[in-house]
């Protein structure tokens, strides 16, 4: 082993030890290799490609100038904070790239497909200025599956900040189809981040409401924390309300009590007509329209509503049924009653409800899982995009423009929207037309199944297929599945029945501390507001010295410390901040110069000018419902509580 290559491969393993161990020894793919050109870290290499012919990664007279004229034509004009090289060759030009966009970079992603490569790679040059950086990232050979997960893990920057992706031609012609498939998923990976933030952002004031006015119903109902595996091996079947389910709904009578069926919330009146009852109806839709699932049939009988604690809050108020709640593990404000309101269940947020569901069968102990009318996608002529009698059914049909369609809105504003359907494998051999959305719903449920050892059956004869699961008609799924009777309900209820009522007090408190935190929240956005006003007059009069700016940037820094209180105020706020830190969080936003600048305070004044004005904003909407909230509860001091009661 040389020098350099243990040099490098001991600084790769001390950030993935994984990645040093499949690089430790030679791999296949290096017969396929050859160096040319000069010596040292000035060689270059080909690579025989699976023709047969030879492609040369780099100049074989000098590398280094091929690889600066390279980096010159992928910088742009703004600033990069995110990095993806597609083909990793001998590094020249990732060296080059990195050194010109330093300063500003802060996460580097290297992709590259041959091992062998990799290797030679780390031959010839000390790396360890790369390798060693914890905001490197190096992926040799990944699986699609396994480049979304190294996406997701970066996503919020890769969408707030933007991504400069640069593809080292060379190396991507040797692997064309392995490079357009991880191309094509870093697509789909971005807009579902985008589509995520905007997500956030858009919704994330009426999430938190719905989390904050949905506490009482999480204080005085059981978590769905309390039924891990309590169906261990028990078929279950998600059904969702894609158009299909026209076809095939009535097979579910005969699931009876040897399946459990959980409906989704746009689902479950079209089971009830069916004279369906789900054992579970699971509900997440933030939105008031969430209540027209219901409107029909408020008394849901035998069926137990799982709700997750975003859903619009008017459901638990109207709706009549034994309620079980579904803890999110990364809402803030629910981590505040780790003990209360149960350990929490892995349920991924701002996705679709038909997710939550499959993430709940699988905590129940559900294998198989069937999933039915969950088409995510719709006709190549249009239609419908969801089942008949669904409260969202909306049409869709082929646009005047070639290649678009257009589809029918729900509530006010326009009536119509026309978009660029993409086109995806469906489970009957065709490909299928899909809107983004649903395309990001689709990976995201089949990185769900991917994780899972869980045997996932697509019943749903129509739609877009879900990789990793198996394709059947429900009617003989149901054959093949059913084959005995299961006390499900019993056990539902014998579970559930060891809730106890926790300390009402605790409830009372926590509206104590959420009115003082959001009460300074207010008064520390109107103090910020008042700064800025102050330093846009003294820069506007032109006065200032290099000490008055940094004196006055350290204010600044110390009523935003105030504002945010040591964090406690996004425990209250959570995602309804989101719509004021977006833009405030932003890297091109932020102040890169020295203190003494009048420059860099202008900087700085742009950007915090909209943030205290926001915070005032968003703290003041949340002081209102925290509350009103608190008015329902009652006062500590006029609390009896004995000890825990039986559910």
């Amino acid at each position: 082993m040389t020098g350099y290559l243990e040099k490098n491969l001991q600084s790769l393993g001390k950030r993935n030890p994984v990645l040093k161990e499949r690089l430790q020894w030679p791999s296949p793919d290096e017969y396929d290799l050859e160096w040319v050109g000069g010596e040292g870290a000035l060689k270059s290499l080909r690579r025989r490609t699976a023709n047969g012919q030879f492609i040369l990664l780099h100049s074989s007279r000098d590398p280094e100038k091929e690889a600066n004229r390279w980096a010159d034509a992928k910088v742009p004009q703004k600033p990069v904070f995110n990095l993806i090289v597609f083909g990793a060759g001998l590094w020249y030009h990732i060296w080059s790239l990195a050194y010109r966009l330093q300063g500003t970079l802060d996460n580097l992603i290297i992709v590259e497909q041959s091992e062998g490569v990799i290797r030679k790679g780390l031959e010839i040059r000390d790396l360890t200025p790369i390798l060693g950086n914890e905001h490197t990232v190096l992926v040799v050979n990944p699986s699609p599956q396994e480049f979304r997960q190294v996406l997701n893990n970066l996503l919020t920057t890769l969408t707030l900040d933007d991504v400069l992706v640069a593809e080292h031609e060379p190396s991507m012609a040797c692997a064309p189809e392995f490079y357009a498939r991880l191309k094509q998923t870093l697509e789909e990976s971005l807009e579902a981040g985008r589509i995520l933030l905007r997500t956030k952002v858009e919704s994330g004031g009426m999430i938190q409401e719905n989390i904050l006015r949905n506490l009482p119903a999480m204080f005085s109902h059981p978590s769905g924390s309390l039924l891990q595996g309590i169906l261990k091996g028990t078929p279950g079947f998600i059904v969702a309300a894609g158009p299909s389910l026209d076809r095939n709904k009535h097979h579910l009578r005969k699931i009876g009590e040897r399946g459990l069926i959980i409906a989704v919330d746009t689902t479950y009146p079209i089971l009830r007509r069916e004279g369906i009852h789900p054992h579970i109806s699971v509900t997440a839709d933030p939105t008031p329209l969430n209540l027209k699932h219901y409107a029909d049939f408020p008394q849901m009988d035998e069926t137990f509503l799982f709700f997750s604690p975003s859903v619009y809050w008017q459901v638990l108020q109207q709706v009549e049924a034994t309620l079980v709640s579904l803890p999110l593990p990364f809402s803030k404000t629910l981590s505040r009653f780790p003990t209360t309101l149960g350990v929490p269940l892995y349920l991924k947020p701002g996705l679709n409800v038909a997710q939550t569901a499959l993430s709940l069968a699988i905590y129940l102990g559900c294998d198989p899982i069937v999933f039915v009318g969950l088409d995510l996608s719709f006709g190549r002529t249009g239609g419908g995009t969801h089942a008949e009698g669904a409260a969202l059914r909306r049409t869709i049909a082929p646009s005047s423009r070639p290649g678009h369609m257009v589809v029918e809105l729900l509530g006010s504003g326009p009536t119509h929207e026309e978009f660029e359907p993409v086109y995806v494998p469906g489970n009957e051999g065709q490909d299928v037309p899909t809107s983004k959305f649903w395309l990001s719903y689709l990976r995201s449920i089949e990185q769900d199944v991917s994780e899972s050892a869980v045997r996932c059956i697509n019943a749903t004869e129509g739609g877009a297929k879900i990789d990793g699961t198996e394709i059947m008609p429900l009617a003989q799924a149901i054959d093949q599945l059913c084959a005995q009777e299961i006390d499900i309900r019993p056990r539902l209820q014998r579970a559930l029945k060891s809730f106890y009522l926790p300390d009402p007090s605790e409830l009372a408190r926590f509206w104590d501390d959420a009115e003082t935190v959001l009460q300074t929240g207010v008064d520390k956005s109107k103090e910020g507001q008042e700064l800025v006003a102050e330093i846009e007059t003294r820069l506007q009069e032109g006065n200032l010295s290099g000490t008055e700016c940094a004196d006055l940037t350290e204010k600044i820094v110390q009523v935003h410390r105030d504002l945010v209180q040591d964090q406690q105020l996004y425990c209250y706020l959570d995602e309804a901040a989101d719509r004021v830190l977006s833009p405030f969080l932003k890297k091109s936003v932020r102040a890169r110069g020295e203190k003494t600048d009048p420059a860099n305070l202008r900087v700085i004044a742009n950007r915090y000018g909209p943030f205290f004005k926001g915070m005032e904003q968003v703290c003041g909407y949340f002081l209102a419902v925290v509350r009103d909230m608190s008015t329902q509860t009652p006062k500590v001091d006029n609390l009896d509580f004995n000890g825990p009661l039986a559910f």
